[in-house]
């Protein structure tokens, strides 16, 4: 029982939103929403589409 070895999870961040569509957020070109959290984690992270 000597293994110790330590499993790596990977951070998921799940954002569920009602009524916001793909092009309300800044880093998809929305002009009318202000999404600085939203567009740095798409800007540093991996986003699927």
């Amino acid at each position: 029982m000597g293994c110790t070895a330590k499993k790596n999870h990977p951070n998921i961040i799940f954002i569920l939103v009602d009524d916001l569509g793909w092009n309300d957020v800044g880093y998809m070109g929305s002009k009318f929403y202000d999404t600085p959290n939203i567009d740095r984690l798409a800007t540093e992270g991996m986003y699927f589409t």
